[in-house]
């Protein structure tokens, strides 16, 4: 920045020839005035306006050093020597496309990342580059105000790489754009932390140029097993000069000639000059470099070089516990296998004491050959081992990064749930409610948190599978029970899943079971037999079994359309609730695993307790018969659990003690109420005077079965004439 402003370029000629002209002021004596960028000047000194050319006598209104500076926009483009020309953009879509001056067009994060760590460290040294004000005491530029171009608000890595959405991702690779960048670690940095943390505090680093975007030890090792694999890759050289460790870069463009005549003859048996070449054999057809790709969710991933038109097996294989981008592996592979070629001609010579400034790194010409030093062994003569050197192969050309479509980010939205307090028994579970879940996309699992009253969340279970759902189409009248019902029928559309038909024994033997209804109708549990496809996800279910499991309290007379209709599978679940628990109010939370229950993609929902699978099921064939003392009442029990076996003379109770509630009506007045212990009850004559005043023609039984937990289950109403 000081140099554009103050030794600017006069023309093109004199840029080639690095020749600066210094801004001139003749009228007034201010060149700052001319200098657009010299913000120490502008800021310090009173500001007079030139009319025509000749300036005012009396200032503006403007107050020096009265207010600080704010940087709204200061930003480097990723190409090569961006800095020359910070404010170029390339873009081959534009009639303002261009590259900066010398610059070769090659993507290029380094020269970004000195940028902007330049100018943050330039104007953060407040009382040295940045004065500060004698009115406000404030320093000139707001070092907290460096407004960096830019930070886009697309999400990285989704841009640049969806091109299918933005059609600009391909200039983010050479661009101002600091996502993806911003995070990156300067390999220099790197190389010293590795080092200091390894007890080598001493380390000169200031040739080493790069960028990794992250580094893992992945387990104990040494310091030279931590550096050995990153230094080959990056070209770098460890060497001892003046007591400290310098990492050198191979890439030396600069030679020390060395005449043939200079050299020193170390004994008669001894050539002067030894040069030995590899053999082709010897040398790698390949190199492969293992990394983890820092643009493709940090995954392992590997590139590979190979030399075509050669028979050769022989691979380098290298292994970086670094984050890189593919295009960076890409070219490290590039010049790991050219370095691996071009240094197959090794050199032995001697130098006299006069070439004693010379230390492993430097890079001499000798005999029209460029030779690297690699080591030198000091005594009489300093003995010299060298490769064959050529500083263009550590100048890659670009290598393609990954580009891919990819896929569009999941986004994740509130599932569907419904909890469902189903009258379908489970030893296992017997109060707990039955949970169904779907969603598009499914987040590959859903966690379930419950609380009762105010007390925190806790965790009760996953919901692995999406749940076979879907909505009638029609209204399903009251229909037969205990038998298979041909003759009504229940359209559906799927929401998810698909449904099937079954035979007959496989329907009797529990194929086809769902539940059928709401949360505030209840839901009925039924079977289907036949589901022919009409449309698209749309069915028509036949051969209809309901009022199942204790369910025919919940077959309405007339279930209306847009009810839900749910497959009950494994992928319906029931959570961890005791019978404690079962009668209180709780809250459910459910939503992606992977994120907090208090995420906006939960459900809450609130139930007031799963009771249903505890209800006794009604009795049946409930009669009566006349006798010689009034009217026998009896009744055959169901049973909730334990009921399937045919080798039983009765059924189990399925509770703690029989009991039943008998209610005898005249119409719906109710005339008696009692409770028996047994399925057969006398209805004496005596009562039924004392109840209607005059032996009725007819009246109303209902019975129930009592449990100790539930209480009076499901009734069975019948009309009993004497």
């Amino acid at each position: 920045l000081r140099h554009r402003r103050c030794n600017p370029i006069g023309s093109v000629a004199d840029r080639v020839a690095q020749q600066r002209s210094p801004i001139s002021d003749g009228a007034s004596g201010k060149p700052w005035v001319f200098r657009n960028k010299d913000l120490r000047s502008w800021w310090l000194n009173p500001h007079y306006d030139r009319p025509g050319g000749i300036e005012s006598a009396t200032a503006t209104s403007w107050l020096p050093q009265s207010k600080p500076v704010w940087f709204t926009e200061v930003g480097c483009p990723a190409i090569d020597k961006g800095s020359n020309a910070p404010h170029v953009f390339f873009d081959a879509k534009s009639s303002e496309s261009a590259v900066p001056p010398f610059s070769g067009g090659q993507p290029d994060d380094i020269i970004q990342h000195r940028f902007v760590r330049a100018v943050s460290d330039y104007w953060s040294a407040v009382g040295t580059h940045n004065p500060v004000s004698e009115l406000t005491g404030l320093a000139m530029v707001d070092a907290t105000r460096l407004f960096f171009w830019a930070w886009d608000a697309r999400p990285y890595p989704a841009f640049p790489v969806r091109t299918d959405i933005w059609g600009d991702g391909i200039n983010h690779a050479r661009g101002h754009w600091l996502n993806g960048r911003l995070g990156a670690v300067d390999l220099g940095e790197l190389v010293a932390a590795l080092a200091h943390r390894f007890g080598l505090a001493d380390v000169d680093v200031s040739e080493v140029t790069g960028l990794v975007d992250g580094f893992l030890l992945d387990r104990p090792m040494s310091g030279r097993e931590a550096l050995e694999n990153l230094l080959a890759a990056f070209a770098l050289d460890a060497v001892e000069s003046d007591g400290v460790m310098k990492l050198r870069s191979r890439k030396v463009l600069q030679a020390t000639p060395v005449a043939r005549e200079d050299l020193v003859e170390i004994d008669t048996k001894t050539p002067v000059l030894s040069e030995t070449r590899a053999q082709e054999t010897d040398l790698p057809a390949a190199v492969r470099i293992g990394y983890v790709e820092s643009g493709l969710d940090y995954r392992s991933a590997a590139v590979m070089q190979q030399r075509i038109g050669t028979g050769r097996v022989r691979e380098i294989a290298i292994n970086l516990p670094v984050a890189v981008n593919q295009a960076l592996a890409q070219s490290r592979a590039d010049v790991a296998l050219e370095e691996a070629w071009a240094q197959r001609t090794r050199a032995s010579f001697a130098l006299p004491p006069s070439g004693l400034s010379l230390e492993p790194g430097d890079v001499i010409e000798l005999a029209a050959q460029r030779y690297r030093i690699t080591a030198i062994t000091d005594g009489t003569a300093r003995k010299v081992e060298a490769l064959h050197h050529d500083a263009g192969l550590y100048d890659p050309p670009p290598a393609v990064s990954r580009i891919r479509a990819g896929t569009a980010a999941p986004v994740y939205g509130p599932p569907d749930v419904e909890v469902m307090d189903l009258a379908l028994v489970n030893a296992t579970q017997p109060a707990s409610p039955w949970l169904a879940a779907q969603a598009s996309p499914w987040p590959g699992r859903l966690a379930v948190v419950r609380r009762t009253g105010p007390t925190s969340f806790t965790f009760s279970r996953h919901i692995e599978q999406q749940a076979t759902m879907a909505v009638t189409l029609n209204a399903l009248p009251a229909g037969l029970l205990y038998r298979i019902d041909f003759h009504r029928t229940l359209d559906v559309v799927m929401s998810q899943g698909a449904l099937a038909s079954v035979s007959e024994e496989q329907l009797l033997n529990g194929a086809n079971v769902a539940a059928l209804g709401s949360a505030t109708s209840g839901f009925e549990i039924i079977q289907f037999m036949s589901a022919e496809l009409l449309a698209p996800a749309t069915y028509r279910l036949g051969g209809l079994l309901r009022g199942l499991a204790g369910s025919t309290a919940e077959m309405l007379p007339q279930r209306p359309a847009g009810q839900r209709l749910i497959l009950l599978n494994a992928a319906v679940v029931q959570p961890a609730v005791t019978l404690a628990e079962a009668g209180l109010q709780s809250t459910w939370r459910i939503g992606p695993q992977h994120l907090d229950h208090g995420h906006s993609t939960y459900v809450e929902t609130t139930t007031p307790g799963s009771l249903k699978a505890l209800r006794p099921l009604a009795p049946v064939r409930l009669k009566g018969q006349a006798d010689a003392a009034g009217v026998i009442l009896s009744w055959i029990r169901q049973t909730r659990e334990g009921g399937d076996s045919w080798d039983l003379a009765d059924v189990p109770v399925g509770e703690a003690t029989e009991h039943y509630r008998l209610t005898i009506l005249d119409g719906v007045a109710v005339k008696r109420n009692l409770d028996t212990t047994t399925d057969t009850y006398l209805y004496s004559t005596a009562d039924m005077l004392a109840d209607f005043g005059a032996l009725p023609n007819s009246f109303t039984a209902r019975v129930a079965q009592v449990s100790a937990v539930f209480g009076e289950g499901t009734p069975l109403e019948r009309t009993i004439h004497v």
